[in-house]
């Protein structure tokens, strides 16, 4: 029994540092990729046009035409990311 603990554990440690390894190579390697553009054409960023934050920075209506918004009475509820002409992904809990 004792010996099944501790393979048990050194699979556990050894899972752990595989998984450091490959998000440390993998936040390295991602700054190389140039970021993705989904949907239309980026919209330069020119000021103060509207009250939607992304990354602390104010976002222009149709600048990220891929999110939408989920509101309910009217208010935000939750956002989501569109992945089809008819279809919106998003959070189970927004449901």
């Amino acid at each position: 029994m004792r010996g099944d603990l501790r393979t048990v554990i050194l699979t556990m440690q050894l899972s752990i540092e595989l998984f450091v390894l490959v998000a440390i190579i993998s936040c390295c390697l991602g700054e190389n990729f140039p970021s993705i553009v989904c949907g239309k054409e980026e919209i330069p960023y020119g000021g103060s046009s509207g009250s939607f934050i992304v990354g602390g920075v104010e976002a222009r209506s149709g600048e990220f035409p891929w999110m939408a918004q989920i509101t309910k009475h009217g208010d935000h509820d939750c956002g989501g990311s569109v992945i089809h002409e008819s279809f919106v992904l998003t959070a189970a809990h927004c449901m």
